[in-house]
């Protein structure tokens, strides 16, 4: 989950705290999830525009597996949306360039970040 940013905190095990820190610049959009012991960590990023919309993945795999989806081109653009959605009862650390790492309580997230 590299490229999607999702990782756990070492001092937290079980993602009870994790990182939310993505890595676009390569690709036109990247979505994917882990099922962790609190529930569903997902995250996307797309390039930015007027027409960007988010559809909820879902996995068929059991508890521990995660899946990813990366598609696009290997033209980089200025700017992407990040979305993520944290589950209940976790936080995570965003960690976005340009940024001041942040905090984050649970709920579903919206962000914007440049390229690489």
């Amino acid at each position: 989950m590299y490229v999607l940013g999702i990782r756990p905190d070492e001092a937290h095990p079980g993602y009870q705290r994790f990182i939310l820190e993505p890595h676009a610049g390569h690709f036109d959009s990247a979505c994917g999830e882990i099922e962790s012991p609190y529930g569903r960590i997902a995250a996307e990023w797309k390039k930015s525009d007027n027409s960007a919309v988010f559809d909820e993945k879902s996995s068929e795999d059991g508890p521990g597996d995660g899946t990813m989806q990366v598609t696009g081109s290997k033209m980089p653009c200025e700017e992407y949306i990040y979305h993520v959605i944290i589950p209940e009862n976790t936080t995570a650390v965003l960690r976005l360039p340009g940024k001041q790492e942040a905090e984050l309580g649970s709920g579903e997230y919206c962000f914007t970040m440049p390229a690489l």
